[in-house]
């Protein structure tokens, strides 16, 4: 938004309602309103509790080289890129159990399927 050239304010309102993450936009009003009254994003986003440090580090390195926009772009990839190799490791770490747990499901079935077959056999001696 910052990018296509609408003003920080407007871009920081549609920001906080685009998040999805309630916590994180009630927090985004006092970042709206710190920048508002002059404050830097770099200071605004380093007080909302559940960005990254580095956000806050990358938006002031920005900010004082004036490439602000590449700046944010390049987190935002690197967000993207981390989320997703958090996904992988979650992903990875979920087969092994769902292996388990379906081989214990079927193992059930099986005795409860069998054990009816065995103690039929052994009424018929």
């Amino acid at each position: 938004l910052y990018t296509s050239g609408l003003p920080m304010i407007q871009a920081l309102s549609v920001a906080a309602e685009t998040i999805g993450n309630r916590y994180i936009a009630r927090q985004f009003d006092q970042v709206t309103a710190q920048v508002r009254s002059g404050a830097p994003l770099s200071a605004s986003l380093s007080v909302v509790n559940g960005f990254s440090s580095k956000l806050s580090s990358v938006t002031l390195i920005g900010e004082e080289s004036g490439r602000l926009d590449e700046m944010l772009d390049n987190m935002a990839d690197s967000f993207d890129f981390e989320s997703e190799k958090a996904i992988e490791r979650l992903i990875a770490m979920l087969e092994p159990a769902m292996i388990v747990i379906l081989a214990i499901g079927v193992g059930v079935i099986m005795v409860s399927v069998m054990l009816p077959l065995y103690t039929m056999y052994q009424n018929l001696s």
